[in-house]
C-alpha cells in the first residue's frame, strides 16, 4: 500500500521542495552572472586612469557583531587609509581590506589607485580593484551562500508556521477511522475502545513508522497490537463513564477532558489532526460520555474572539522594537506577531464557538456540531 499523506504533509513537502529550488537557483545564479560591483570592477580594470595615492594608515581593529544566534562576536577588520592629488584637489579616502589585501600592503608608503574618467573622488587601490573583477566563481557563490541559505531556511520556517498546518473541510484519508484518528502533526494515536479511550504518544523519529502501520492495518483495525510492538509509546487510558467534563473550541485541534482515578481528578488534552478530524472524534467520543452530561455551546462576539490574538500581536510589535539589537529576538517576535495576527484576523472572521459537556441540572442532549 502506497503511503497516504495529510494535506499538510504535501503542504510541508511543497514549501520545503521549493525552498531547495530556490537555493539551487540562487546559488546558480551567483555561479554564472556576476554582481553589481564585480561588473564595475572589470570594466574599472579595462578603462581606468591611475594616480599614487599616500598610505595615511593601515589599520586593524577588533570588531564587535551578532552571530546568527543573535550572540556577541568579535572579528578582526583591516582597512587603508589613503590620499591623493588630482588637478589641484586632494581626495581623502578609507577602504576596507581583506587580511590578504593588508598583508601586501604592510610597510608600503604608496598605493597605487584607480578611477574612472571624470569621477577622481572615486578612486580604489587598483589591488582592491583587481581582486573583485577577478573573483572566482566559487568564491562568488560561498560569500552569496553565506547569507542567502540563512534567508531560504528562515523563509521556511516562516512559510511552513504560516501555511504549512493541517487545513479545515476535509477528513484526511489514512488518518484516521469511525474509531481512531492520527496526528503526525503532534504525533499522537487516539483510539475509542467502547466506553475507554486510549491516548498514545510517540516521539517524531517514530513518525513514519506509525504512520506505515497504521494505514497498512487502519482499517481492519490490525493496526494497535504491531504498533505496540514495534513502537516505544506513553499511553494514558480514560474511562469514560468518569469523565466529568469535556470542552473544544470549534477551531481548535484539541478536546480538553476532566475524568476521575481512584478518586483523583485528572485532566487530559486530546490532540488531533485538525480541527475537521477533531470534530468527527468529538460525535463519536460524545456517545459514550456518561448521560448526565449534557451539551451546552457558548458563542463569543467577534471582538470577544479576537482580541486575545491581537492583543499579543501588539505586545510582540513594542517588544520587538525595544529589542532591535537582537536579531533573533526580533525574528521569533515577528513569528510570533505574524501569527498572533492571522489567528485574531482568523477569529474576527469566524468567532469562537466552545461546546461543552457537563453536569447540569435539566438539559436537553443536543446534536454533536464539533
Amino acid at each position: 500500500m502506497a503511503k497516504l499523506r495529510s494535506p499538510g504533509q504535501k503542504r510541508k513537502l511543497w514549501i520545503r521542495s521549493s525552498m531547495v529550488v530556490l537555493a539551487v537557483l540562487g546559488l546558480t545564479a551567483a555561479y554564472f552572472i556576476k554582481g553589481p560591483a564585480q561588473v564595475a570592477a572589470i570594466q574599472l580594470a579595462k578603462h581606468h586612469n591611475s594616480a599614487q595615492a599616500t598610505v595615511a594608515s593601515l589599520d586593524q581593529a577588533e570588531e564587535e557583531y551578532r552571530g546568527r544566534k543573535g550572540r556577541k562576536k568579535t572579528r578582526i577588520v583591516y582597512s587603508v587609509s589613503y590620499a591623493y592629488d588630482i588637478n589641484d584637489a586632494h581626495y581623502t579616502h578609507e577602504q576596507p581590506l581583506t587580511a590578504g589585501q593588508y598583508d601586501a600592503l604592510e610597510g608600503q608608503d604608496t598605493v597605487e589607485v584607480w578611477y574612472p574618467e571624470g569621477k577622481p573622488d572615486a578612486a580604489q587601490p587598483q589591488l582592491v580593484v583587481e581582486h573583485l573583477a577577478n573573483e572566482p566563481a566559487g568564491e562568488r557563490v560561498f560569500d552569496v551562500a553565506t547569507w542567502f541559505i540563512p534567508v531560504v531556511v528562515v523563509l521556511n520556517l516562516l512559510l511552513t508556521f504560516l501555511f504549512g498546518r493541517e487545513p479545515k473541510g476535509k477528513l484526511p484519508e489514512g488518518f484516521y477511522t469511525e474509531k481512531s484518528w492520527l496526528d503526525v502533526e503532534d504525533d499522537r494515536l487516539i483510539v475509542l475502545d467502547g466506553n475507554h479511550l486510549l491516548s498514545m504518544s510517540f516521539d517524531k523519529k517514530h513518525r513514519d513508522q506509525v504512520q506505515e502501520i497504521y494505514q497498512r492495518g487502519g482499517l481492519n483495525g490490525n493496526y494497535l497490537e504491531e504498533l505496540l510492538s514495534k513502537v516505544e509509546t506513553k499511553r494514558t487510558l480514560v474511562d469514560l463513564s468518569t469523565v466529568s467534563k469535556m470542552t473544544s473550541e470549534h477551531y481548535d485541534d484539541t478536546i480538553h477532558l476532566k475524568y476521575n482515578v481512584d478518586g483523583k481528578d485528572e485532566s487530559l488534552s486530546l490532540e488531533f489532526l485538525s480541527a475537521t478530524v477533531k470534530a468527527h472524534a468529538l460525535q463519536r467520543i460524545a456517545r459514550a460520555l456518561p448521560a448526565n452530561l449534557n451539551m451546552s455551546v457558548e458563542k463569543l462576539t467577534r471582538l470577544q474572539a479576537a482580541r486575545v490574538p491581537l492583543g499579543v500581536a501588539v505586545v510582540s510589535a513594542g517588544v520587538a522594537y525595544y529589542f532591535l539589537d537582537h536579531i533573533w529576538v526580533v525574528g521569533l517576535l515577528g513569528l510570533l506577531g505574524l501569527y498572533a495576527l492571522k489567528v485574531g484576523a482568523a477569529r474576527l472572521i469566524d468567532p469562537t464557538i466552545t461546546t461543552t459537556f457537563a453536569a447540569a441540572p435539566a438539559a436537553a442532549k443536543l446534536a454533536v456540531n464539533g
